[in-house]
């Protein structure tokens, strides 16, 4: 399996930051975070163009690790990645963890991509909500994703279901590096 260029994916709260920062850790490779690229300091979203730019300065590179699921950067990201690892557990997992996730990130006040913090009110009471988000994107992932992958044929498919294969997997890198192919 090709390890140069990966491409993490999966609904919210799947833990694609922490797996891709993991993966990338483990192979001795970048990472990047799609969320960093698009959201600037202060929930301000990047301008199309320059978000289109961010990302093919990243994906030009000869090997990367990049978590999500950005439509504007699909096209960007795939035809380049290698690997492509699909986080896909089931709904009720995926939304136990991002809602468990936004509690403590609104109680904490941890800050997330480029300093932002998360919001209680917002997660809870706004027509923006990350949790509705996931609601909705995650039949919608589970229905394009097997048709885009289709249309890669180049890219080596690993799916994941369940936490404890996602920490194989990760447990399979140690000590490789992403050259050895």
């Amino acid at each position: 399996m090709d390890l140069r260029r990966i491409a993490v994916v999966g609904t919210c709260g799947m833990g694609k930051s922490t797996m891709a920062r993991r993966i990338g850790a483990c192979l001795d490779q970048p990472y990047y975070e799609l969320d960093s690229l698009y959201w600037n300091p202060g929930w301000e979203i990047t301008p199309e163009d320059e978000f289109v730019r961010r990302v093919e300065s990243v994906v030009s590179q000869e090997s990367w690790v990049i978590d999500g699921n950005y439509s504007l950067a699909r096209p960007m990201i795939w035809p380049r990645a290698t690997t492509l690892i699909w986080l896909n557990y089931s709904f009720p997992v995926a939304f136990l963890r991002l809602l468990l996730r936004t509690i403590r990130r609104g109680i904490t006040r941890a800050p997330c991509c480029n300093g932002n913090r998360e919001s209680l009110a917002r997660a809870f009471f706004h027509r923006d909500s990350i949790l509705l988000w996931a609601i909705t994107s995650h039949p919608t992932y589970n229905r394009e994703y097997p048709l885009e992958i289709e249309r890669h044929p180049h890219l080596a498919l690993v799916k994941l279901r369940r936490s404890k294969d996602a920490d194989a997997f990760l447990a399979s890198l140690v000590g490789r590096r992403s050259d050895r192919g």
